[in-house]
């Protein structure tokens, strides 16, 4: 009996850490995450450890009217965690977030990230990550948005024109697209050190809408890898940096107010518009 005893102890043991196991995945980016629910998601997220999400849902203002946040427990003793949310595309029109507004705090990488089927017969159209939503990235806070290339639409878009839909990074943020689609009629403010980078779009053609851009000092938006274009639909102050490599840029209304400040440079491989050509740099 002591040596059945002994063995059944073992196996409890072993299937204790065999279940302990399954909840740990390695997501896309190496990152060793917890496994987690969507229901694990709140208004109010204090990360003390990665987590990966699979996304069954779409993310509700009906569901979230206050917004969701994402920082750091005061008990937490990494300097960084990872949360990623990853969403299935299963038809036309799929949506991450919808009218929800998002804060990422100091010391979280928000990853989300749009995939397909392999065995899907024709790419999706008209998906969202974040449509007809604040996003607020601040601290050394960072969020990285993700979509298949059978996924197509635009990665963060504005249709509610009653709503703001701001994009505002301060102190070091980041907000990056690797391998995702561009932005539409979303209000853009950068200050501190902070930066938008577009590092290849999951097609050839990155749409990037800005409905009004304010740039500071000592911040910067480039196109990395993308060809695309970049579509300036309302009044822009410029005092840190657009670079729009390869790509041109497009402003839309010969009435656009237009500032760039002694700090400020715009440069793309074309710029159209009625704009005053001594104050960018046009290569």
């Amino acid at each position: 009996m002591k040596t059945n005893g002994m063995k059944l102890v073992a196996m409890v043991m072993i299937m204790a850490m065999v279940i302990a196991g399954a909840a740990v995945v390695l997501s896309d980016n190496g990152v060793d995450a917890t496994a987690q629910e969507q229901s694990f998601i709140k208004a109010e997220n204090e990360i003390s450890d990665n987590i990966e999400v699979n996304v069954t849902e779409t993310f509700d203002s009906a569901d979230y009217s206050s917004g969701i946040s994402f920082v750091k427990d005061a008990d937490a003793t990494a300097e960084r965690y990872t949360v990623t949310l990853n969403m299935e595309a299963k038809a036309d029109k799929t949506l991450m977030f919808n009218g929800v507004d998002i804060s990422v705090g100091d010391g979280i990488t928000l990853i989300l990230n749009m995939t397909t089927a392999s065995t899907i017969t024709k790419p999706f159209a008209g998906n969202h990550l974040i449509q007809d939503g604040d996003l607020t990235i601040s601290g050394t806070g960072v969020v990285q948005f993700k979509q298949s290339v059978n996924a197509q639409g635009i990665s963060y878009c504005s249709l509610d024109t009653t709503k703001g839909n701001d994009l505002t990074l301060s102190d070091s943020a980041k907000l990056i697209f690797d391998g995702a689609n561009g932005i539409s009629e979303i209000n853009v403010e950068t200050t501190g050190t902070s930066s938008i980078e577009f590092n290849g779009g999951s097609s050839d053609k990155v749409a990037l809408g800005f409905a009004t851009t304010n740039i500071g000092a000592g911040t910067s938006v480039t196109m990395k890898d993308s060809k695309g274009f970049f579509y300036m639909n309302g009044a822009t102050t410029v005092n840190g940096k657009i670079d729009a490599g390869a790509s041109y840029i497009q402003f839309t209304d010969a009435a656009i107010s237009v500032t760039v400040g002694t700090t400020g440079s715009i440069s793309a491989s074309e710029i159209n518009g009625t704009i005053d050509a001594d104050i960018i740099d046009n290569k």
